[in-house]
């Protein structure tokens, strides 16, 4: 296949912008020690340049450095000729420039563009060698692989930025990742969503998914419409199907296509090791701003969960995931065995406290006493605290419920009554309440909360102990408890 010229050329230009970048802030910035990255470039200059005047412009700054001055521009100008002068003038005038420090950012792919054409040379010419001279072909092999191995040393994935000082740091104009979920969640950001196992994670995780496609309330939180990926490494296609359907359904959308991404990998499950990389080089060129995994454990491989260590590399490699496509990254962990109640709720997922401290935003969903009721406690490291709430599940979305405490997380044993019948009843005079009236003193004096109390009204009413008189729209007892 041919090479795509369009894309070489776009790759070219946005070298060349880098390279503007980065001469036009060692220009401006004389007197500034120069950051260690940008420094190893200058070391290959003019080669390591993409352009030829930007090539010598850098060679003319390396010389000055090695002379032990500070590269400022008069030095440099003193050192250059003819064009080169003109357009080391005009990088003087380009507002582009950068401090030093986070100029060092847009290094990597220079780097790594002339290492890489470095090593095509080494080998072009060893292959060249080996054919015309075969007797020497296995010391040019070892050579080679040597060649290879101080490359990748030389090179490595990340080139760190420089140290900035604050006060620059501080004047720059650095703009947030936008709301993804007002108040919940960033883009770009690390998100775990927590719950106990068969708490129907899968469903709000697809949910949330779908709402933020279509730009619809979420849990009562708004939500900013873009295009969404669902890694399902866990339910079979045709289950998951369903589930897209009923909830599409329950919410109302008339699905469109470029919203809502699937990539359904059950059967496919590997090390994050091994997916990771590869979902990275499938997913960047599309613009997600959600990418949704789940489950997490699905990825371990050989991890242990347990592990602080390896828990860490997993964070690490999601975070590149992040970083690498702009997305941010939700996944579903579930909760430790055992009753829920007595722990903290950063500290109620299984495995590594890693899981918890880690993510940029932590939402969890702990059993209430209330069958098919959770608390939802989120846990936010960007964005200003929020009250924990109940969601009670009405099949397949869950929904707030404003009725129930969620102080009242369920504890061993099942569901404990604290409040019966003749907790409200007692509370009725023989001249009768509306039901409003007898509502709001269940509240006031028993703590009987809307939803328990109109409970109880109906076990009363099925046992025949109140009446309603149409007379007035009041309840009365009619026999003692």
């Amino acid at each position: 296949m041919a090479p795509d010229t369009k894309s070489i050329q776009g790759c070219d230009a946005a070298l060349e912008l880098m390279e503007r970048i980065m001469l036009s802030s060692l220009l401006s910035g004389s007197g500034e020690e120069i950051p260690p990255a940008i420094s190893r470039l200058l070391d290959f200059a003019p080669n390591s340049f993409v352009t030829p005047y930007s090539g010598q412009i850098a060679l003319s700054i390396r010389q000055a450095r090695d002379d032990g001055k500070a590269p400022d521009f008069l030095k440099v100008i003193s050192l250059l000729e003819g064009e080169a002068i003109v357009v080391a003038q005009s990088l003087l005038l380009d507002s582009s420039s950068l401090p030093l420090g986070l100029a060092d950012l847009h290094v990597a792919p220079l780097l790594l563009r002339f290492q890489s054409q470095s090593l095509v040379s080494t080998l072009g010419e060893a292959w060249q060698e080996a054919r015309d001279h075969p007797e020497s072909a296995p010391a040019v092999g070892r050579a080679v692989i040597k060649v290879i191995e101080r490359a990748i040393l030389d090179v490595p994935d990340q080139v760190l930025p420089g140290i900035v000082d604050a006060c620059h740091f501080s004047s720059l104009e650095l703009v947030q990742p936008p709301e993804l979920v007002k108040g919940l969640i960033h883009q770009g950001t690390k998100v775990m969503l927590g719950g106990g196992s068969k708490s129907f994670k899968t469903w709000l995780q697809l949910d949330l998914s779908l709402c933020c496609a279509y730009g619809l309330p979420w849990l009562g939180f708004t939500t900013i419409p873009g295009r969404i990926l669902f890694v399902n490494l866990e339910i079979q296609p045709a289950f998951f199907q369903h589930r897209i359907q009923a909830i599409s359904h329950a919410r109302g959308i008339k699905q469109v296509a470029g919203k809502l991404d699937i990539w359904n990998l059950r059967g496919h499950n590997a090390s994050y090791k091994i997916i990771l990389p590869q979902f990275i080089e499938r997913v960047k060129s599309t613009q997600y701003c959600l990418i949704d995994l789940d489950p997490i454990y699905k990825l371990y491989g050989n991890t242990d969960e347990n592990s602080a260590g390896e828990v860490a590399q997993l964070m690490n490699e999601l975070e590149r995931v992040c970083v690498q496509t702009g997305a941010c990254v939700l996944f579903g962990a579930h909760y430790s065995k055992g009753n829920q109640a007595s722990k903290e709720s950063i500290d109620r997922v299984s495995g590594s406290g890693v899981f918890t401290r880690d993510p940029d935003s932590l939402i969890n969903f702990t059993r209430h006493e209330e069958e098919g009721a959770f608390v939802v406690e989120p846990i936010l490291r960007n964005l200003p605290p929020i009250t924990p709430f109940v969601v009670r599940w009405n099949h397949p979305l869950m929904e707030r419920d404003e009725d129930l405490d969620p102080s009242k997380l369920k504890q061993s044993g099942g569901r404990t009554k604290t409040h019966s019948k003749n907790d409200i009843f007692n509370l009725l005079p023989d001249s009768g309440l509306t039901t409003s009236e007898w509502q709001n003193l269940a509240e006031k004096s028993s703590g009987v909360s809307r939803r328990t109390f109109y409970r109880l009204k109906m076990e009363l009413k099925e046992a025949s102990a109140i009446i309603f008189s149409h007379i007035n729209d009041t309840w009365k007892p009619v026999r003692r408890q």
